[in-house]
């Protein structure tokens, strides 16, 4: 990581510095103003802030490339192990929360999307679609 970290700081920080010295050293042609004194402590900081991102790319290139290892004994909590029961209560609780949330906005007068226009059949689909990635996650702990 030592090794990457110098390698960036020498371009990528001599470039930023180039680079600004260039854009203050500027001479604006309309009213001739100059840019040459800059604050040392924002130079300072653009610094730090290019370092910090090649150190970031540089970690996620590493963790991309490498991968990083999962235990194989997870252990499955209490919604993996019992994924239809899991589907069930999902559904239910969406099913009330439709119901409840359409009967408010009758009461004000507002519009009904569609999941509180039928908050059965997208009480269905939300009970299936966490029992299916409830199964999955499970299948892919190896369990």
């Amino acid at each position: 990581m030592r090794l990457l970290s110098g390698w960036f700081n020498a371009s990528l920080v001599d470039r930023a510095d180039r680079v600004n010295r260039k854009v203050h050293q500027a001479v604006l042609p309309g009213n001739m103003i100059s840019f040459s004194s800059h604050d040392e402590q924002e130079q300072k900081n653009m610094k730090q802030n290019v370092r910090i991102a090649a150190v970031i790319a540089a970690a996620s290139f590493v963790t991309a490339t490498i991968g990083i290892p999962t235990a194989s004994f997870a252990r499955q909590n209490v919604a993996q192990k019992h994924p239809t029961a899991s589907g069930v209560v999902a559904g239910a609780a969406t099913h009330h929360m439709l119901k409840s949330s359409a009967k408010r906005k009758k009461a004000s007068g507002q519009k009904l999307n569609f999941a509180e226009k039928h908050p059965t059949l997208s009480a269905i689909g939300v009970g299936m679609g966490t029992h299916h990635l409830l199964k999955k996650s499970a299948h892919k702990k190896g369990q």
